[in-house]
């Protein structure tokens, strides 16, 4: 499943699972943003050729949800939706800019931590998805030009050429069902809502075009249960 939330956008504005705020509660675990911080300048990412999805794993329900979504039969957010399987943000652009887009999301692997990139002009992502079409199977599209949103739209078919490249990036939504398996549902997944997000101050490192400060999500949570959150939630950091 995918996160409707973005194709093209606004260089810098990403979304990850990251907790900077909380490192200013006294009496708690040193927040894993400065480690992730200092380890940024290198390329990292989670997509190279030994990746591979898990054999023998019943993925029906993932394939009957891009179904419904294809066919117009849900077009909401996705947080909360196919619990136990990973969920990304997708970005498109031409193949003009699509080196200098990889290169910022391995320059910035915790706000755009790299699941899969299509060849140019294909909406296929066999190693994660098998049998997804990019440009049908997310919920909501939202068409960035210069730099600024212009329209929504349910589908992108008619705007994917041969010069589109897709990437899928990772998504804070996957890990939500752990959180809820230990009793620390989200409170964006108990009221079906999508998470908040913060623009903070912090640069992500440039490539090109792309810049700006990370965009973090925000999951309110009580002091004494921010250490355990942290713990589970920082696999998205690998």
């Amino acid at each position: 499943t995918s996160s409707p939330d973005k194709m093209v956008p606004h260089p810098g504005v990403t979304v990850s699972g990251l907790r900077g705020s909380m490192r200013q509660l006294s009496g708690l675990a040193e927040s894993p943003l400065k480690r992730i911080l200092g380890s940024s300048e290198g390329f990292r990412t989670g997509h190279h050729q030994s990746f591979a999805m898990k054999p023998g794993v019943d993925r029906s329900a993932p394939r009957k949800f891009r179904e419904s979504v294809r066919k117009g039969e849900f077009k909401g957010q996705t947080s909360g939706s196919v619990p136990g399987f990973v969920q990304a943000n997708f970005v498109a652009l031409p193949r003009e800019h699509a080196y200098e887009f990889l290169t910022f999301c391995l320059k910035n692997p915790a706000p755009c931590p790299l699941l899969a990139v299509t060849e140019p002009g294909s909406t296929a992502v066999e190693a994660v998805a098998a049998g997804a079409d990019i440009s049908r199977d997310i919920p909501r599209y939202v068409i960035h030009r210069d730099g600024k949103p212009r329209e929504q739209l349910y589908d992108v078919a008619e705007y994917w050429n041969k010069d589109m490249v897709g990437f899928l990036l990772g998504c804070s939504f996957s890990w939500e069902d752990k959180l809820a398996s230990v009793q620390l549902t989200p409170k964006n997944a108990q009221l079906g809502v999508n998470v908040s997000m913060y623009n903070t101050n912090i640069p992500n490192h440039q490539s090109g075009p792309f810049k700006g400060n990370m965009v973090v999500s925000m999951r309110p949570y009580k002091p004494e249960d921010i250490e355990r959150v942290a713990k589970i939630t920082e696999v998205s950091f690998a």
